[in-house]
């Protein structure tokens, strides 16, 4: 997995406040409108009833056994439907009040609560959605279903979240797998769409409404890793990683298996680096040994990676490419003239070896650019194994130049 990377992090969260908020402000208007009426249905605003009445037929759905129709909510029946509906202890028995109280919080400017809950930072999410419930005492299921309909992410909303991640473009390739494009773009003729990528909720909207519209529980991904893979699976800090806080790094590299001889990738693994007993193994893997044995935990079995690596395609690259690295550990005159193209200091050798690499294997060389080119997680790994794999002559320069890049002033996320 690919970390995303965001060059300008508090324009990105004030864009999309300006893209959302309001629309977000005023689902919670109306449900508030609903909590005060079913609350006290003798001391309504007339001008609530039509904003209301929807969010109304939605919590008195949630709390009879039968539903509402809607045209019992219509501006001329909605007071007395209400009366109707609060008296013989039909919905007197939940308490809205805590629920009341939230929305206000929400709506109060003075207190940022709103904005910190849409723009809050991806390694906060599951504790302020867990805070925020647990506070107000609406941690209930009645209440978070009541919720639902003011972080409803519905086509509405959801056409404008979709357009701005459309104009952000935050990653080129979809960052659970690193396989395909997580673009959007169009015909620049026609207008059609050329490419287009889903959002994947790191943590599903459906157990976490207040965290549907937050953008960092939006994921850029492609049909594979949120429909195909991912689909219902409930994602968790502890068992699965989340793309906007880390990639894979060093705890998991792609290494090739070789044949008897030591000439033929016979097979990709995928190689954790990681302490048995950390939130990164779980995250990778789950609480298993192996991969594929816990397919709901981790993000090597949710998304396939392990199958995926492993068709013949991809194969057939990584033979090439080991060949092509091996070449060039294996001649020193060749690699003396990459490292000294222009002059022989340290520096120069690093920008030297990186533009060659670059150069030829058509990806990106540096973990925090991994997210802009097909495969170049793959790759980076790959040449990393051969020149640690196979010292023949000229190493010592290569192999430094190779730890560096994992340091952050270099590249590292």
């Amino acid at each position: 997995m690919i970390k995303i990377q965001i060059s300008n992090i508090e324009e990105f969260k004030n864009d999309y406040l300006l893209k959302v908020k309001d629309d977000v402000i005023k689902r919670i208007k109306y449900l508030k409108y609903s909590v005060s009426h079913l609350i006290d249905p003798n001391n309504i605003n007339d001008n609530e009833m039509a904003k209301a009445k929807h969010s109304t037929k939605h919590i008195i759905d949630l709390i009879r056994d039968s539903k509402i129709s809607i045209d019992d909510l219509v501006v001329a029946k909605y007071k007395n439907t209400l009366l109707t509906y609060t008296t013989g202890f039909r919905i007197n028995h939940i308490d809205l009040d805590p629920l009341l109280i939230f929305l206000d919080y929400l709506l109060d400017d003075t207190n940022d609560s709103l904005n910190d809950l849409l723009i809050c930072a991806p390694e906060n999410l599951f504790t302020k959605n867990t805070t925020l419930l647990n506070n107000y005492r609406i941690n209930s299921e009645i209440y978070i279903n009541i919720l639902k309909n003011a972080f409803l992410y519905d086509s509405e909303i959801g056409i404008k979240i979709r357009q701005f991640f459309h104009e952000k473009n935050i990653t080129n390739y979809c960052p659970y797998c690193n396989m395909t494009s997580a673009l959007y773009s169009t015909n620049d003729e026609t207008g059609k769409i050329a490419d287009q990528h889903q959002l994947d909720h790191f943590f599903d909207k459906a157990t976490h409404p207040l965290l549907s519209l937050s953008v960092f529980n939006l994921v850029p991904t492609d049909y594979n890793c949120n429909s195909a893979n991912k689909g219902e699976i409930h994602f968790s800090d502890e068992l699965h990683l989340n793309p906007y806080i880390s990639g894979f790094k060093n705890d998991m590299k792609f290494v090739p298996i070789m044949d008897a001889f030591g000439e033929v990738v016979q097979a990709i693994s995928l190689k954790l680096h990681a302490d048995r007993n950390s939130y990164v193994w779980k995250q990778l893997i789950g609480d298993e040994d192996f991969q594929d044995l816990a397919p709901e935990h981790g993000n090597i079995n949710v998304f396939q990676l392990y199958k995926r690596y492993n068709n013949s395609g991809i194969l057939f690259s990584a033979r090439k490419l080991v060949k092509k690295f091996r070449n060039v550990a294996a001649n020193e005159q060749s690699l003396r003239r990459i490292l000294d193209e222009i002059e022989d200091s340290p520096q120069d050798n690093y920008q030297n070896f990186r533009d060659w690499y670059e150069d030829e294997i058509m990806t990106k060389f540096h973990q925090k650019d991994f997210g802009e080119v097909i495969f170049s997680k793959l790759n980076r790994d790959v040449l990393d194994f051969v020149f640690d794999n196979y010292p023949e002559n000229f190493h010592e320069s290569v192999n430094n130049i190779l730890t560096n890049s994992y340091m952050p002033e270099y590249g590292a996320e």
